[in-house]
């Protein structure tokens, strides 16, 4: 009987899987450099991409929870993980205008003269979102509304205690983004050591930094739709 030694199978795919998050990094570095900010309908066109992303694959996401929970309740997964996220896409769309334009500000006419005060919102760049076990779409895609509503670009981190949910969640992007706009990084606790070495200009964990099981972020939802990298 030959016993396979899977320390080393998982470390050369870990390996390749931390080579593979640098070079999508540095990719997405670069494009930011040459193009900061994304138009209006830009952004308008990456909302529209993931909410007919989430639709189109409602059945996949059903099919690839079930696998990773054993079972999981097919009305859950479509409210939560599916239309929930789909939603959230449509609502952003809708606020796309107001969250771009200027705010504006009083200046003091006696400091200022006829100058005019504002806040104006940029991107921050490339931001990473480690996603734990739990809600694997919800906490995955979700974010990502609010990420690409910026004009960030992003590297979502799947967990690999959902396998069957990261394969599929980086089959989806991958056919609806660009690399340079959105990727998944696919892998286990040495890339997730990794990943939030990276110098990211934001990012997202759900969680608690005190959980001891690797990227596994626990249960509890820290997402804040409002800091998902808008800087001022």
């Amino acid at each position: 009987m030959t016993l396979i030694d899977r320390t080393d199978t998982l470390g050369d795919a870990d390996s390749d899987a931390i080579s593979i998050l640098h070079e999508a990094f540095d990719r997405q570095r670069r494009a930011f450099v040459a193009e900061p900010l994304p138009t209006l309908e830009e952004r308008r066109g990456h909302l529209e991409a993931l909410a007919g992303m989430m639709m189109s694959n409602r059945n996949r996401i059903r099919e690839a929870m079930s696998a990773d929970f054993a079972v999981h309740p097919q009305l859950f997964t479509d409210l939560i993980e599916t239309l929930g996220v789909a939603g959230r896409a449509v609502y952003a769309i809708g606020q796309l205008e107001k969250w771009m334009a200027d705010e504006v500000r009083e200046a003091d006419p006696t400091v200022f003269g006829t100058a005019q005060a504002f806040i104006r919102h940029q991107p921050k760049g490339v931001i990473g979102n480690i996603v734990p076990w739990n809600f694997p779409f919800d906490l995955g895609v979700g974010p990502l509304v609010e990420m690409l509503a910026a004009g960030n670009r992003v590297i979502v981190k799947s967990s690999d205690f959902t396998p069957a949910c990261g394969e599929l969640l980086s089959e989806m992007i991958a056919a609806t983004f660009e690399p340079e706009r959105v990727t998944v990084a696919v892998g286990g606790l040495e890339l997730a050591k990794t990943f939030p070495t990276l110098p990211w200009d934001h990012l997202l964990y759900t969680g608690s930094p005190s959980d001891r099981s690797g990227d596994h972020a626990g249960c509890g939802r820290k997402s804040d739709p409002g800091d998902a990298g808008t800087g001022r």
